[in-house]
Order: C-alpha cells, then structure tokens, then sequence
C-alpha cells in the first residue's frame, strides 16, 4: 500500500506539474491569436485605404482628362463661332457652345468638389486651379 501512495503522490505531482504549465501555454496562445487578428485587421485596413486612395486618385485623373477635353471642344467651337455675324452666332451659341460650355463647368465642379473644402489653408495648386478657372468664367 505505501508503493500505491507514492505512485499516487507522484501521479499527483505529475499532474500539478503539468496542469500549471497548460495555463501560461494556452495563455500565450491566447495572446498570440489575438495580436495576430489585430495586426491582420489592421493590415486589412491599410490595404482598404490605400484602396480607396487609389480609386479617388484615378477618378480624378479622369476627370481632370475629360475637363481638359471639354475645355479643348470648347474653345474651339468659340474661335469658330467668333467668325460668324452676330444674329447667326447668337443662335448657333445656344444650341452648340452652351452645351459644350456646361459640360466642362460640370467636370470643373466634380473636381473642385473632389477636395475638402473645410480646409483652412489650401495647398498653392489648388489656389492656381482656382484662379484659372475663375478667369475661364
């Protein structure tokens, strides 16, 4: 009976021994899994916005294109209407330059709108897209 005991006491200890070492292990695992999940969400994030970036960088490329475009149709069809007598200009600027016209000040506004306008101090090429456009209307 007292070998009994002892391999009972050592059974025991055994267990103890490796019932307290289970704990800091999960524990460690734990803490792992879950700095794993927050740095991959915050990773996830970076790539979202950068993203997101991207896309409102390429739409305003393109924008900035189809302003250049509108704006080129639009001068041209002023120099050639600049030819004509008056009473034939009047009429042809309604129906062909006002359309064009409307189209460019569209684009413009998309663009313009594009930027925070709660901003204080706008960086300089802002102010220059500003002033230019100021003078084409």
């Amino acid at each position: 009976m007292v070998v009994s005991d002892c391999s009972s006491d050592s059974h025991r200890n055994s267990n103890e021994s490796q019932h307290d070492d289970f704990y800091p292990a999960t524990v460690d695992r734990a803490f792992a899994a879950v700095s794993a999940a927050a740095i991959a969400a915050w990773v996830s994030r970076a790539i979202k916005i950068s993203e997101f970036r991207q896309a409102w960088i390429n739409d305003l490329r393109k924008d900035i294109a189809d302003y250049i475009g509108a704006a080129e149709r639009w001068f041209r069809k002023y120099d050639e209407l600049n030819t004509l007598t008056a009473p034939e200009r009047a009429d042809r600027e309604q129906r062909e330059l006002f359309p064009i016209a409307n189209e460019a000040r569209v684009i413009l506004w998309r663009i313009k709108l594009r930027f925070n306008p709660r901003v204080d101090n706008p960086p300089r090429s802002r102010m220059r897209l500003s002033s230019r456009t100021s003078m084409i209307f």
